[in-house]
């Protein structure tokens, strides 16, 4: 990826078919089970796109596969377990953070609108003011 900072680009544009075998170099499996499970290593560094490391975030491998590459792609375990952590990360609060916020709004709106509908008093009308802005 340090030298070749724009090759998942170049095969998500030109031959999105070896994304698969580029993902599946990203990763490493052991060959003992424990327990019926197999150790695997992810390799997700350069994947995962730090902001500290990249001036512009939405040119990271991570934003270049969103943008160019194809939605099979997303089956990849390599992918899935980015795009897992990257929820767990701070996807779940950003999106949790705004339903808050949308159910707030609706909250007012129905009170305000549909509950006191015919209640002109001062703070109804503030509230229906709150809720159109």
């Amino acid at each position: 990826f340090e030298r070749h900072p724009d090759v998942i680009t170049t095969l998500c544009s030109d031959c999105p078919a070896l994304m698969d075998t580029l993902m599946d170099g990203l990763m490493w499996h052991s060959h003992s089970v424990n327990q019926g499970m197999v150790q695997v290593n992810y390799y997700l560094k350069e994947m995962y796109g730090d902001p500290k490391l990249i001036e512009n975030v939405w040119n990271s491998p991570m934003a270049q596969v969103t943008k160019l590459g194809t939605p099979d792609m997303f089956n990849h375990p390599l992918l899935n377990k980015l795009c897992l952590i990257k929820w767990h990360r701070f996807g779940k609060k950003m999106f949790l953070s705004m339903q808050i916020f949308y159910d707030l709004v609706l909250i007012m709106w129905t009170v305000g609108f549909v509950v006191y509908q015919d209640d002109c008093s001062l703070s109804l009308i503030s509230l229906r003011l709150a809720t159109g802005v």
